[in-house]
């Protein structure tokens, strides 16, 4: 199970880091100055 579980977290980071990439290739963060952007993966 502890096997499982580290896998599901890993998916969920890397769903989130796709997120925030593609949100900052986007127009909608053309007015994006200077933000940090954190990606947890759901945790």
């Amino acid at each position: 199970m502890h096997y499982a579980a580290s896998k599901i977290a890993v998916n969920t980071l890397s769903i989130g880091l796709a997120e925030a990439v593609l949100w900052l290739l986007s127009p909608a963060a053309s007015y994006t100055v200077g933000a940090v952007l954190e990606v947890g993966g759901g945790r």
